[in-house]
C-alpha cells in the first residue's frame, strides 16, 4: 500500500539521483581536464596497474574526457544505458594498485 503511494514520486526521484550522480561526474572531470598535460600523464599512467600501458597523455585526456561528457549526458538523460560504464571507466583506475595485489585481485 505504501509503494503504491510513493510511486508516484519515482519520476522526480529518479531526475534527483539523475542530476545530482551526473553532477559528481562532471565536476571530477572537470578538474581532471583543467589539470592539463601533467594531470593526463598521471591518470593515464595509473591505468599501468589495469595493464593498458599505451600513450598514458591519452589515455588519461580519454579517460577525463569521458567522465566530463558522460556526466552531460546522464544530466540531460542522454544514452542512460550505455554511459555509466564509460564513467566508470576512469574511476576504476583510481583505485589504489596495492589495494588490487593485496587482497588478490590482480
Amino acid at each position: 500500500m505504501l509503494f503504491h503511494q510513493l510511486d508516484r514520486y519515482r519520476d522526480i526521484g529518479l531526475l534527483i539521483l539523475r542530476i545530482g550522480i551526473g553532477t559528481l561526474f562532471v565536476w571530477h572531470g572537470s578538474v581532471k581536464l583543467s589539470g592539463g598535460p601533467e594531470n593526463w600523464k598521471g591518470l593515464g599512467e595509473a591505468l599501468n596497474a589495469m595493464g593498458v600501458d599505451f600513450a598514458p597523455t591519452f589515455m588519461g585526456l580519454v579517460a577525463s574526457l569521458s567522465e566530463f561528457g558522460g556526466g552531460l549526458l546522464l544530466i540531460l538523460g542522454l544514452l542512460t544505458r550505455p554511459r555509466p560504464s564509460s564513467c566508470s571507466a576512469p574511476w576504476s583506475s583510481e583505485v589504489d594498485p596495492i589495494h588490487w595485489t593485496k587482497n588478490g585481485y590482480c
